[in-house]
Parts: structure tokens; C-alpha cells; sequence
């Protein structure tokens, strides 16, 4: 089911086995926040962490937005920096 099924695993900016295994993980998660509780982390936690963790941009990119993306079929919109 993991390998071959439509099956995506949410990740919070402490996951430690996604910041060691990182290319196991790319394809199949994506990050998502538990706010409004009191454990929650933000999205730059999580990029912050992966980065710490020196997980490749690409990779970190597919789980931070990119495979969500696909899983609901929407276009991302990409960022402007002003």
C-alpha cells in the first residue's frame, strides 16, 4: 500500500525519521499543522528543521507543498518575494 497506493502521511516539523530518511519519505508526505494546539509548529519550523537536517531543497519542496499539490490537483501558485 505505501509503495504502489494513492497514500500520503502527514509530518509535523518534529518527525525525525523524515529528516534522516528524507528520500524514503519525499514522495508520500506531506506537512501539515495541528493549530490551534498548543503543540503545533509552523510550516517555517518544519522547512527550518529539514534544513537543519540538510535535506535536500528538492526533496523538502515536495513535502513542504508540492505533493499536496498533486494529491488535490491544484496548480501551486509560486511565491513573490516583494
Amino acid at each position: 500500500m505505501w509503495e504502489h497506493g494513492n497514500v500520503m502521511l502527514g509530518f509535523d516539523a518534529e518527525e525525525r525519521l523524515i529528516q534522516k530518511l528524507p528520500q524514503d519519505f519525499a514522495a508520500k508526505v506531506v506537512w501539515g499543522s495541528r493549530y490551534p494546539h498548543h503543540d503545533a509548529t509552523s510550516a517555517w519550523d518544519a522547512i527550518a528543521r529539514l534544513r537543519g537536517a540538510n535535506v535536500p531543497e528538492p526533496l523538502s519542496a515536495r513535502m513542504m507543498g508540492q505533493n499536496a499539490a498533486v494529491q488535490f490537483g491544484i496548480e501551486p501558485v509560486p511565491e513573490t518575494v516583494a
